[in-house]
């Protein structure tokens, strides 16, 4: 009798804690990871590009993610982009990163915003899975807004993390690459922050390498200066080609009570790399 009791009870409590693991992913997947990105008209002259990252979790635990780039064209090129065509462009580059993908773990959705005043497009996980990290590279020079869904970043436990890099060098091809051979100093122009509704903040750029204007942002926003990055990314095999490892600093904004952020970087020498880490932290390596 006592044996069959103890067997008793060692069954309902595996029920039991499959049962509250099976709700708390509930609670997780079904929930919404969403970001919407207000684009801006592209102001460096030539071709450019943004690039998105973004991984997630089954419920079964798998691990993926893709990478999508879009090419868009400066105010000089013959049909100039507008806030309207990146947005679409970038959202095309998100279905194009999946394609090879089954529709079953494709895991997330890129939807461009109807609306010529405020164009742009919104990241979110599909039902049934947890979006672990985003990476978005901007070298279109253009000023963007993101936003998240809930009252605030901190609300749903996003980190965001501000990366600048050199124009130039994220260009050339991984494989090619042996170093610039020089400290790199920015041409000049400011990158104009706002976190929020606080007044923009406005940071210098000429003649300075990314690390000292990294450390003037974070000053400037509240964040902190990093030489590890918010999490180690991790990118599939056939989207290595083009991106570039950490360059060893960035600026955190782990806690943020704000609901959205604003940027505009005019100087043609650099472009941002924000990262965005969700509840479910992607794990490995140290790409960007």
């Amino acid at each position: 009798m006592k044996r069959t009791i103890r067997r008793l009870i060692c069954k309902t409590s595996i029920l039991a804690v499959a049962l509250t693991t099976q709700l708390t992913w509930s609670e997780i997947a079904g929930a919404a990871d969403e970001l919407t990105i207000y684009t801006g008209t592209p102001k460096k002259n030539g071709e450019s590009f943004i690039s998105i990252s973004g991984r997630w979790v089954m419920s079964d635990g798998l691990e993926t993610g893709f990478t999508g780039l879009a090419f868009v064209n400066g105010p000089d090129q013959p049909k100039p982009d507008t806030g309207k065509t990146v947005a679409k462009k970038v959202a095309k580059s998100v279905a194009r990163g999946m394609a090879y993908m089954r529709g079953s773990i494709r895991g997330i959705t890129a939807t461009v915003i109807k609306d010529s005043d405020k164009p742009g497009y919104v990241i979110k996980n599909k039902k049934g899975i947890s979006l672990s990290s985003l990476v978005i590279r901007d070298f279109s020079n253009d000023k963007f807004t993101v936003e998240t869904g809930a009252d605030s970043f901190s609300a749903t436990g996003i980190q965001v993390a501000f990366d600048l890099a050199e124009s130039d060098v994220v260009a050339q091809a991984v494989v090619n690459y042996s170093g610039s051979g020089k400290t790199f100093r920015a041409t000049g122009g400011g990158i104009d922050i706002a976190i929020g509704n606080k007044k923009p903040v406005t940071i210098k750029t000429a003649n300075r390498t990314t690390e000292q204007i990294e450390q003037d942002l974070a000053r400037g926003v509240g964040g902190k200066f990093s030489s590890s990055s918010l999490f180690p990314v991790k990118t599939e095999k056939r989207d290595r080609k083009n991106i570039r490892p950490f360059d060893g600093g960035e600026v955190h904004l782990r806690s943020s009570s704000a609901k959205s952020f604003t940027i505009d970087v005019k100087d043609p020498s650099i472009g941002l790399i924000t990262k965005y880490k969700f509840r479910e932290a992607a794990q490995d390596s140290g790409w960007w």
